[in-house]
């Protein structure tokens, strides 16, 4: 007996008792007031049930430090939520083969966990190592990773395994837990893990399409589900309409005002992309024609049904079986590309009479790099034929913002033009129907090459230049997006001074950001980018928007042989040359020119003091920052040194543009034409 502190006694009774007994003794006994059973199986499974609790937390908080820290290093969520669902997927794996195979859990098992759940950690993210390295620079360390992976996995499973021929069955639990821990942690960071980077990022890269990205694959999924779910809208709407004891002519007008404002709420409410809209309303208003336009994506008949509530389309196959939007299609009225020509007129003749327009892509298919394939005759012949007038509509950036054969929704602008309609007798368009055909698609042609020139600007794709920067580590994304930012005005002022053909060279490219928009801003041109830096030139190798009319080298400019070119860049760039090296470069460059040919150079230039050491200081950061490598001192040089060169050379001098804040500048040095 002992006597607490508050003057109570406690008595002690020990009894021996079997295992069947004890639960009976528990009931009984512990029911009473003030009367507790203890016994060593019942302390066994309180302390386990402790840890157990403590287990559930410190996983839960290692789990979430795990997360966190993934989320710093890479600076993206997605790879993050790549890296890290692996883990917790082997961890739900573990679990529920562990109640599959009956291993139990106590004490030492639980311990065991957190060790098997270090070692996912350390997988998945040499996993991620590998394929980002691959992805950034094209460096592949994969095949050393997965089998060091491998070899580590085997030794662990070697060195706990054999605790399956002890005799204790603590330790043969330890040995079956352990081995089944690791064969499912080293299944899925072999297997899905590069599944995951393969459908998010390398894949679609592989394809040149842009990796996707948390934003964008939700983005995409509203606009989908929003598509189907209006679908279904129209579908219990339909036969509401037909029902309606009104002319079918009448039910028809009111079903294509809903189609009308269902294709508009779908294209307005993608509010990630931007609408330019001169429509052809009025066209179709004052006389029933034929409408035809360039079709590169799927979001064109949207875009093209949205303008005018009496609008039909020509449609394929699959348009008019489909099961969201074929019974509204036939019902109201579109007419089917498999069927002849002469059925197709005599339907688009009964249309137009009653005051129906009819759209058509002659194309008959959709375009995969935005440039216009040849005209089918169908169209023209119908319009012929019922004396039609016809309205050219010009389509730019949708193909870009849903491109064909991809489900992304990227962010774009959407522009329509409507042009003037083409009357049947019209002069530009005489002969017969071949001859036609012929002369109105490349009078289109030519209208949609003045609009993509007026649009397609470094400016218009610098979405497309940070996303092939994504995922290649998160101080260049920002640099790529920023940069591309301050510089945009810049960029499209040297866009506009280079010719739109022959050869460019960018001297000094870094990571190639202008090379890309250049490229991209026209495709004629034949780009080649040269910078110093190995790293940089391999990561602008690796981006998936490199064209074949695109590449890149590795030189030191000190040293270089230009090609011969129609137009050297050289952007930020020679204040990191010496002075004798400068005036090297500019002369071998200018004997390279062309007649007409020129050398466009923006830096810093010392004439401005006060602005000048602001440049200064900018360069002074990110050289120190390590961003921009040099071997040396920064040799920045005076206006008179540009003249001195171009007067040795015997090109002309013009400064196209001077910075507010620092003294850079731009200059144009140009080869007089014979």
């Amino acid at each position: 007996m002992v006597r607490t502190e508050e003057g109570a006694l406690r008595c002690t009774a020990i009894a021996r008792a079997s295992a069947d007994q004890v639960e009976e003794i528990e009931r009984v006994l512990g029911a009473q007031v003030g009367v507790e059973v203890l016994h060593r199986g019942a302390l066994a499974d309180q302390l386990q049930r402790l840890i157990g609790d403590d287990l559930q937390r410190t996983l839960l908080l290692t789990s979430l430090l795990v997360f966190f820290t993934l989320l710093i290093s890479y600076g993206r969520i997605e790879l993050a939520l790549i890296t890290f669902l692996p883990m917790l997927l082997s961890w739900v794996w573990i679990l529920g083969l562990c109640g599959l195979l009956g291993i139990p859990f106590n004490m030492v098992n639980i311990v065991v966990c957190t060790f098997i759940f270090g070692l996912g950690d350390d997988y998945c993210i040499f996993t991620s190592s590998g394929i980002l390295a691959r992805y950034r620079s094209g460096s592949d360390d994969g095949p050393t990773i997965r089998a060091s992976v491998i070899l580590s996995a085997i030794t662990t499973i070697i060195g706990t395994g054999v605790l399956i021929l002890a005799e204790h069955p603590a330790l043969r639990s330890i040995a079956f837990l352990s081995v089944t821990g690791m064969l499912s942690i080293l299944f899925i960071s072999l297997t899905v893990q590069p599944l995951l980077y393969r459908w998010m990022i390398t894949g679609r890269a592989a394809k040149g399409k842009f990796p996707f990205t948390l934003r964008a694959l939700l983005i995409s999924l509203f606009a989908f589900v929003y598509f189907v779910l209006r679908c279904l809208v129209q579908l219990v709407f339909l036969p509401v309409v037909y029902l309606l004891p009104i002319p079918k002519e009448t039910k028809r007008r009111i079903f294509g005002r809903s189609l009308m404002l269902f294709t508009r709420s779908l294209v307005y409410v993608m509010a990630n992309v931007r609408k330019d809209i001169v429509d052809f309303r009025a066209e179709v208003e004052r006389t029933p024609s034929l409408v035809v336009a360039n079709h590169s994506s799927f979001v064109d008949i949207l875009v093209m049904l949205m303008v005018f509530p009496r609008t039909v389309m020509m449609t394929n196959r699959w348009v008019w079986n489909s099961p969201f939007f074929g019974a509204f299609v036939r019902f109201t009225g579109f007419i089917r590309s498999e069927d002849d020509v002469e059925t197709n007129t005599v339907h688009v003749r009964e249309l137009m009479a009653r005051g129906w327009s009819v759209v058509i892509f002659p194309e008959g298919t959709r375009s995969r790099d935005g440039r216009i394939g040849r005209f089918h005759k169908g169209s023209f012949h119908m319009a012929a034929a019922l004396q039609a007038p016809i309205v050219p509509v010009l389509l730019h950036g949708v193909g870009y913002s849903m491109s064909k054969s991809d489900a992304m929704l990227k962010d774009g602008t959407i522009t329509m033009r409507a042009l003037p309609s083409i009357a049947p007798d019209d002069p530009r368009f005489t002969g017969e129907l071949k001859e036609r055909t012929k002369a109105i698609s490349a009078w289109f042609k030519e209208r949609y090459a003045e609009l993509r020139t007026a649009r397609e600007t470094p400016s218009y794709f610098r979405e497309q230049l940070v996303r092939n920067f994504t995922y290649k580590g998160p101080v260049l994304e920002w640099y790529v997006r920023i940069k591309s930012r301050i510089d945009a005005r810049l960029d499209d002022r040297i866009h506009g001074l280079l010719p739109r053909e022959g050869r460019i060279v960018d001297l000094g490219c870094g990571y190639g950001p202008l090379t890309f928009l250049l490229h991209w801003s026209a495709p004629e041109r034949t780009m080649l980018g040269v910078d110093h830096d190995g790293e940089k030139i391999a990561v602008a190798t690796h981006c998936f928007g490199r064209g074949t009319q695109l590449t890149f080298v590795q030189a030191d400019l000190t040293t270089y042989q230009p090609p011969a070119a129609e137009a050297f860049v050289l952007k930020d760039v020679l204040h990191y040359v010496p002075a004798d090296a400068q005036r090297r470069l500019l002369g071998l460059c200018a004997e390279r020119l062309p007649p007409g040919g020129m050398i466009i150079v923006r830096d810093g230039f010392t004439d401005e003091t006060g602005r000048h050491e602001r440049t200064r200081w900018t360069e002074r950061f990110s050289t120190g920052l390590g961003f921009n490598k040099t071997k040396g001192a920064l040799h920045f040089m005076d206006r008179s040194f540009i003249q001195q060169v171009a007067a040795t050379t015997g090109l002309s001098v013009e400064w196209v543009d001077e910075g507010a804040i620092t003294s850079n500048a731009l200059v144009v040095l140009r080869k007089p034409a014979p």
